[in-house]
């Protein structure tokens, strides 16, 4: 009776919903509900896909009742906010895996892949909806298996899409486009085409290192550095070395070399100051009172610490040891635990017992600090002078 009468709230009659509690669905309806897009009905269709966001057992019966169907119909409307709140529904089911697949047999990525395309017109509300679709395609990579992740970033080369989004001097979808980038980083294909861009977008690690550049962004700089602790950590699960795993392996049109090197360049230009090495940048801006910015320097260097050459590159900056070993600034519970887990991730590193030796102060303090935990009490840092400040 509740489904019943959600679907009459849609616009539409009960009978999709008939026979919805037969375990077997025998006897199951398949009439399609109706839309009639009013503020109700958007509501039933973002319940439904929250609903479908479960399980792929609950997007499946969903799919059978045709109580997805609302949702087809809202993308398909002429109406700009009905389709805006229909982005936001296809991105809900895009969550759960199976839901790209499912998209993609109603052709509403196809649709999605067309809005993106840059066009001479302006549009207002086209504009409006850009963010959205961005965030849809995120969270349609973050669902993927690996055979979705091929079909939207190899065949349908969503990467170069956004390429000019990424690669503008100003953009105000730049942080949806990172977003995107970012999730396509968790995948072995993208981080091979993000480390091997085309020659049509050779641009583009350099437009990350200089947004790493451009202090007045801190957002844009938190969000590429997520994309390279994601990278850190694709890299991590692939076996360290960039060049193999399990989306496709390491042979495909970038070249077949090791990605390695690529991602201790974009790792070393962390550094906006000569002398002043990655690591202890990190460090740094742990100190910094925006909260995005100090996250990601720390799940940044906790992906670095995962890799034994970024954890040897860790263990060698002072500012880093200094971090870890005192209580220099003050820390939320999730900071605190991701600056325990790094520690953890250094001591458990042989290249680091090697290189620091098994009876050493540090190693010793470090041990003290993982086996007492993320919240115990530690000295608190030497005062030091401050630097000059330039202008």
């Amino acid at each position: 009776p509740t489904l019943a009468a959600l679907c009459a709230l849609a616009g539409g009659g009960a009978t999709a919903a008939d026979g919805v509690n037969n375990k077997e669905g025998e006897g199951a309806a398949t009439t399609t509900v109706g839309f009639d897009g009013s503020t109700v009905a958007m509501r039933v269709v973002s319940l439904f896909a929250e609903m479908a966001a479960q399980g792929a057992s609950q997007l499946s019966l969903l799919d059978a009742r045709s109580l997805l169907s609302p949702l087809l119909l809202a993308w398909r409307s002429d109406d700009a906010l009905i389709k805006l709140g229909a982005i936001e529904a296809a991105a809900t089911i895009g969550r759960v895996q199976g839901g790209l697949r499912w998209l993609d047999s109603h052709g509403v990525v196809d649709d999605m892949m067309r809005a993106l395309e840059p066009t001479d017109e302006t549009d207002a509300m086209r504009e409006l909806q850009r963010p959205a679709l961005l965030h849809c395609f995120s969270e349609l990579l973050d669902g993927a298996d690996t055979e979705g992740a091929q079909n939207l970033l190899l065949e349908r080369k969503l990467i170069s899409m956004i390429s000019p989004i990424l690669t503008a001097h100003a953009s105000p979808n730049l942080h949806s486009a990172l977003a995107v980038l970012r999730a396509a980083a968790s995948h072995f294909i993208g981080y091979r085409i993000i480390l091997f861009p085309n020659q049509d977008e050779p641009a583009l690690l350099e437009a990350l290192k200089l947004r790493l550049r451009q202090n007045s962004d801190t957002r844009a700089r938190a969000g590429v550095m997520h994309i390279i602790a994601q990278l850190c950590d694709t890299e991590h699960n692939a076996g360290g070395g960039g060049d193999g795993g399990g989306d496709g392996g390491g042979d495909d049109s970038k070249g077949n070399g090791s990605s390695t090197p690529r991602l201790q360049t974009l790792v070393a230009s962390l550094s906006t100051r000569s002398g002043v090495a990655a690591g202890d940048a990190l460090a740094q801006m742990v100190t910094s009172p925006t909260g995005d910015l100090r996250t990601a320097a720390l799940q940044l260097m906790h992906a670095l610490a995962r890799l034994e050459w970024g954890a040897l590159h860790l263990v060698t900056c002072e500012g880093v040891l200094e971090l870890l070993l005192h209580s220099s600034t003050v820390l939320s519970p999730d900071e605190l635990r991701t600056k325990h887990a790094l520690a953890v991730s250094l001591v458990s590193s042989s290249g680091v017992r090697l290189c620091l030796g098994d009876d050493s102060g540090s190693l010793r303090r470090l041990r003290a600090y993982v086996e007492a935990g993320p919240f115990a009490v530690q000295q608190r840092a030497e005062p030091r002078p401050a630097e000059p400040l330039t202008l």
